[in-house]
């Protein structure tokens, strides 16, 4: 898609980390950036953290003081940055037995995502209170 001369008016992909190890996650989330950077529009679903916090790191990023400097020190591009005013993120929760799209907020942070934060903290929760009852 970046490198050929195939115009696209959008693209559509469902569920973009099925299959792929974190670090390709990651890679294509990277990959979904500099499109949306080249005015493509792009419409993900995903249920990954990995995905969620590398957008936000990317918002991050482009929200940076200190820009220049962080992306030659963590070896980002400019077309890796997010500029969030190209971004929309919404969520599906069922309130009342209906499903409800919800926008997420956006901070210069990123998107909040509570759903996937709560369950993070849970296992967090989990494995900690697991290795303090078990002998190495």
């Amino acid at each position: 898609f970046l490198n050929s001369n195939l115009k696209f008016k959008s693209i559509f992909i469902e569920e973009i980390e099925s299959h792929l190890h974190p670090k390709m996650q990651k890679l294509i989330t990277q990959i979904i950036i500099r499109l949306i950077n080249r005015n493509l529009p792009v419409f993900i679903t995903t249920h990954s953290d990995i995905v969620f916090q590398h957008i936000n790191n990317m918002i991050k990023l482009f929200n940076a003081k200190n820009q220049k400097e962080l992306l030659k020190r963590l070896n980002f591009k400019q077309e890796d940055m997010l500029n969030p005013a190209y971004i929309k993120v919404y969520e599906f929760v069922i309130e009342n037995n209906k499903t409800i799209v919800k926008p997420l907020k956006l901070t210069k942070q990123g998107f909040e995502v509570p759903t996937f934060n709560n369950a993070l903290i849970e296992l967090a929760n989990e494995t900690m209170t697991l290795s303090e009852d078990v002998d190495d």
